[in-house]
C-alpha cells in the first residue's frame, strides 16, 4: 500500500456519493456518467487496494445503469423504481468502500482493524 493516497480516495469518494445523491438517473445522462466513472477510476488508483477496486468495479455497473436511457428499468421493483433500487445499492457499496478507506488508515497508522465484517454483503 506504499502508493495509496487515502486522502485522495476519500476526496474521489464525496465527489461520487454527491453524484449519486443529487443525480437521480433514470436516463441517458452522459455527464453523470462519465463524471462517476472518472470518479471511479481515480479513487480506485488512489486507493491502490484490492478491496475497494472491487466496491467500485460494482459502483461503476450500478451507475451505468442508473444513468442509461432503459437499462434502470430491469431493476423496478414492484414498490420502487429501478433508479432508486440502483441508488440504493451504488450508496452501499459506496459505505462499503468508505469503510474500507477508514479501515486502510488504520493499518496505515499501525492499528490494524478486523475489517472482515465491513467487506460482507448480505
Amino acid at each position: 500500500m506504499p502508493h495509496a493516497n487515502l486522502s485522495h480516495a476519500h476526496s474521489h469518494f464525496n465527489a461520487l456519493r454527491e453524484i449519486v445523491i443529487h443525480r437521480p438517473g433514470g436516463w441517458a445522462d452522459t455527464a453523470s456518467l462519465a463524471r462517476a466513472k472518472e470518479l471511479c477510476r481515480a479513487a480506485d488508483e488512489a486507493a491502490d487496494d484490492a478491496k475497494c477496486t472491487e466496491h467500485l468495479a460494482s459502483i461503476a455497473i450500478l451507475v451505468s445503469d442508473l444513468y442509461s436511457h432503459a437499462a434502470h428499468r430491469k431493476w423496478d421493483r414492484t414498490q420502487t423504481s429501478g433508479r432508486d433500487v440502483l441508488r440504493l445499492h451504488a450508496l452501499r457499496e459506496l459505505n462499503f468502500f468508505e469503510a474500507r478507506l477508514l479501515a486502510l488508515e488504520e493499518m496505515r497508522r499501525g492499528h490494524p482493524a478486523d475489517d472482515s465484517r465491513l467487506d460482507r454483503k448480505p
